[in-house]
Order: C-alpha cells, then sequence, then structure tokens
C-alpha cells in the first residue's frame, strides 16, 4: 500500500545567509510592514471608469454600500490570483466582498465627504458655511439641508450654556 501522506518541508535555520536572502528577507520585511505584500493580493485591475473596494459581508456594510450604488464586482476578479478564486463563485475574503461603483458616482461621495469632515471639524466656519453654499448652488439647492452634523457650536456658545 502506498503512503498518501503528503509530505511537509520542515523550516531551515539558516544561520549564514548569502547576500540575496538577506536582501529578500528585508524586502519581505518591507512589503508585509506595508501591507503591500497583502495589497498585491487584494488588487483588483479596474476599468478607469469604475472604482473598487472590499467592503465588509455585515448587513449593514451590504446595505449601506448598495443604498450608495455599490454593485458586486466578482466579474473583474482576475483568475490568476489564487486568493480570488472561490468554489462558490462569489467575490468574498473572509469577511470582505469586493464592490464596484461608476467613478463618478465615488467622486460625488469623495466631494460630500470632504465637506462633511470640514464641517464637523470646526475650523474656519466662515470658509466652510462658503464651501457649502458654493456646493449646494453647483448641485441646484438653495441650502444645504440642516441636520446634526450641519450644526455647529463654538466655544462663546458653550460658556453662554455653562454660565449660571
Amino acid at each position: 500500500m502506498a503512503d498518501t501522506k503528503t509530505s511537509v518541508q520542515e523550516p531551515t535555520l539558516v544561520l549564514a545567509p548569502t547576500e540575496q536572502q538577506v536582501a529578500d528577507f528585508k524586502r519581505r520585511l518591507i512589503e508585509t510592514a506595508d501591507r503591500s505584500y497583502l495589497n498585491d493580493r487584494f488588487d483588483v485591475p479596474l476599468p478607469p471608469e469604475l472604482v473598487g473596494q472590499w467592503i465588509g459581508t455585515d448587513d449593514f456594510s451590504q446595505f449601506n454600500a448598495e443604498q450608495q450604488g455599490w454593485i458586486d464586482g466578482s466579474q473583474y476578479l482576475t483568475k490568476f490570483n489564487k486568493i480570488h478564486e472561490q468554489a462558490d463563485g462569489k467575490s468574498t475574503i473572509g469577511d470582505v466582498k469586493f464592490m464596484v461603483i461608476p467613478k463618478w458616482k465615488y467622486d460625488a461621495f469623495e466631494e460630500r465627504n470632504a465637506l462633511l469632515a470640514a464641517r464637523k471639524s470646526g475650523l474656519n466656519p466662515t470658509d466652510i458655511d462658503s464651501r457649502e453654499k458654493a456646493y449646494a448652488k453647483s448641485i441646484g439647492l438653495d441650502v444645504m439641508p440642516d441636520s446634526t452634523t450641519a450644526r455647529r457650536i463654538d466655544g462663546d456658545d458653550i460658556n453662554a450654556l455653562l454660565q449660571r
């Protein structure tokens, strides 16, 4: 009867490495430190009119992504990259799924996110107000919608509220 065990090569302890082994090891340390080793495996080549992201597979993340216009991007996963090949044909790795969105929609979200970040920062409210008004006008709104993120309280307001 033939031995059906797969032989596993034990790691070897190299005490006197060659210059090439040291260079390869240092390169691998840098790649894993800046995550490019992983990024290379998660990178998905896309046409220029699309943007792709790995989005969480939990219900909230998927619902939020779908409401914003993201769709399943499994058709863009490359077959040469073994990490993308799933037996079920899905674009899921662990707890993330690859999804795509047209670049024009992505750019609109980025514009909105930049405005929200500036608004929440509380820095230079006059400049932020003028940018919001200009943006609202450019998209056909008379004013930016008021929401909890639109309300700001500066130091004078807080002090007035704290005085008794």
